[in-house]
């Protein structure tokens, strides 16, 4: 009877921690691996932001043959969805629920018997490739807080893994990268007016920012009755992965009317340059600015000031993107 006794004292006593315990627990658990892969963002972000090409790289696959996967939804990026059945690992689906190219995707998990939670990717450019960090995180309600503490050991070997068979698969791709280029040609350009905005920014935020630019460009013209007189321009001033110096600017018959706020003007005098047309997406540019540069320099040729860009066709309406590049020499 006494052993009776302290076995149910101690049934008490481990019942109640077990109980209690998750009081002093974090209420949500956060698994963060990262790993520096050489290639692009945009080319990385390829390969995660399609759940048919997670098969070239996932851990779960590698390690579970008999998983089997059933696609839904869109190709790619938001609505995105997966589902999958194994005889060793049960079954479970995801869904990419946001995705910014090439900087971020966002998925929501749901693997049979436990709480949903989100998987975030976040890409950022770096000297040497993309940094990935994948991050799992949420809540598995209040007795779930016990797995908190075992989240990183229970899957964070394998969102490391997972990275690492990411950046072995894409070293096999080949880098036929998606744009063309035009015969480079030596040219004078015309002295031209500019209003400009001056702004900086990461690479991976250059898009919104430029277009934030424009846009204050284009409400300053519309209030001032202002046409351009031809396509966009966009002045690069300094670049690296860490911040971009860039000046959005619109070519105009005058500068009579006077600038205000961040509005700037100033006359663009005449110069010699390189020049090429690229037809691709826009994120692609940096790979077509690297083939020029070593060809100019092969021939020679110093940089004599910023390198700039036209916006030659209209981004949203033409179904090839021309873009052209000028790079003053001497």
């Amino acid at each position: 009877m006494k052993y009776l006794k302290i076995a149910a004292i101690l049934f008490v006593l481990v019942t109640a921690i077990f109980l209690l315990a998750p009081i002093f627990m974090p209420a949500n658990f956060k698994v963060e691996k990262e790993l520096v892969i050489a290639a692009s963002p945009e080319v990385v972000f390829d390969q995660i932001n399609s759940f048919k090409k997670w098969e070239n790289w996932s851990p779960w696959l590698q390690r579970d043959s008999t998983i089997t996967n059933a696609y839904s939804g869109t190709e790619s990026g938001a609505g995105s969805k997966m589902t999958w059945k194994s005889n060793k690992s049960g079954e479970g689906g995801m869904e990419i629920i946001a995705s910014e190219r090439p900087a971020s995707i966002i998925t929501k998990v749901n693997i049979g018997g436990y709480s949903e939670f989100n998987g975030t990717f976040t890409l950022t450019a770096v000297d040497s490739g993309t940094k990935v960090v994948w991050v799992n995180s949420g809540n598995s309600g209040y007795l779930g807080r016990w797995f908190h503490l075992l989240a990183d050991k229970a899957i964070g070997d394998d969102l490391q893994q997972g990275l690492i068979n990411l950046s072995n698969y894409i070293k096999t791709i080949p880098m036929n990268l998606p744009y063309r280029l035009s015969e480079l040609e030596m040219s004078e350009t015309n002295e031209f007016n500019i209003y400009y905005v001056t702004d900086s920014c990461p690479l991976n935020q250059l898009v919104e920012k430029q277009a934030h630019c424009y846009k204050e460009l284009n409400d300053f013209m519309l209030k001032n009755k202002i046409e351009s007189l031809g396509a966009p321009i966009m002045f690069y001033r300094t670049w690296s992965p860490q911040k971009v110096v860039f000046e959005a600017a619109v070519p105009v018959q005058n500068l009579k009317v006077a600038v205000i706020g961040n509005i700037k003007s100033r006359v663009e005098k005449a110069t010699q340059a390189v020049s090429v047309s690229y037809f691709g997406e826009y994120g692609y540019i940096p790979y077509a600015y690297n083939a020029v540069i070593d060809s100019i320099a092969a021939y020679g040729y110093s940089f004599t000031g910023p390198i700039f860009e036209v916006y030659v066709s209209n981004p949203t309406a033409d179904a090839e993107k021309e873009t052209k590049l000028f790079f003053p020499v001497k």
